[in-house]
């Protein structure tokens, strides 16, 4: 095992040494050994100007490498200066804008508290007398008291919804039956004239003797109906009015949905 791990390693450092190899290998002939070419023809074909410059080259190399590290020392301070004052600036103004919207959101609390507790106090106040003049005040009182604890409770919320909404319906029907009693009168209304009569008849006829006679007198109209004792006198057959009874005659108005009796007296 030990062995495997070390052969691993092994493999691992010479493929590693033979990539740094080549990769010094292509440096050094790509640019190293032109480079140096370059400057040695330059200094054997100018050398004054190759010793200016290299001296020169020398000299700078401190100066712009402190440039390059102030300049980026610098833009590196100014940004995290920048995004300091930015997260200090945004963090305050969202401080000063929360603290408003936390007190506002504070105060429509205590409104919509006050709003709601108005609201249900005006509603039981109106089901309490509405209660109370439907069932009088100890009936309303219990109904009303039940009502409250059932609501808070939460029980029976779809239920009430269903009788408020059936309530209307069955006022009106009670309302449209109402009206139908009074307009159409009942069967034992419209029955009772015609029982009254059949009933006034057969007295009559019980109370009439055997030869008695009923005549009809007016234009054929059943309003004046008279009891007479028909005599053969002189010869002819005359009725002599001898006896006279009074008749009692029902007549039914419509209107007043009520037997009217009236009593006529002929002679």
């Amino acid at each position: 095992m030990d062995d495997t791990r070390h052969e691993k390693l092994s493999s691992y450092f010479e493929r590693s040494a033979t990539l740094v190899t080549r990769a010094c290998d292509r440096l050094d002939k790509s640019y190293v050994q032109p480079g140096v070419t370059l400057v040695v023809k330059s200094f054997a074909e100018n050398p004054v100007r190759s010793t200016f410059l290299t001296t020169f080259a020398v000299l700078s190399f401190l100066p712009v490498l402190s440039f390059l590290g102030f300049s980026l020392f610098a833009l590196g301070t100014c940004t995290f200066l920048a995004l300091g004052a930015a997260l200090v600036v945004s963090a305050a103004a969202i401080a000063f804008v929360g603290f408003w919207l936390l007190l506002t959101l504070t105060l429509l609390l205590f409104v919509s508290f006050f709003l709601t507790n108005a609201v249900v106090g005006t509603y039981l106040l109106l089901r309490y007398v509405k209660l109370v003049r439907t069932g009088g005040p100890r009936a309303g009182s219990l109904e009303w008291a039940r009502e409250v604890k059932r609501r808070a409770r939460g029980e029976d919320q779809l239920q009430d919804v269903r009788e408020v909404k059936a309530e209307p319906e069955s006022e009106d029907s009670e309302k449209l039956q109402d009206a139908e009693d009074q307009v159409s009168p009942s069967t034992d209304e419209r029955n009772q004239p015609e029982e009254d009569l059949e009933q006034f008849e057969a007295e009559e006829k019980e109370s009439e003797p055997e030869d008695d006679t009923t005549v009809v007198i007016g234009d054929g109209s059943p309003d004046r109906r008279f009891t007479f004792k028909e005599l053969a006198m002189d010869g002819h057959d005359s009725p002599v009015f001898v006896k006279q009874e009074p008749v009692v005659l029902t007549e039914v108005m419509p209107e007043m949905r009520m037997p009217l009796a009236s009593v006529v007296d002929a002679l």
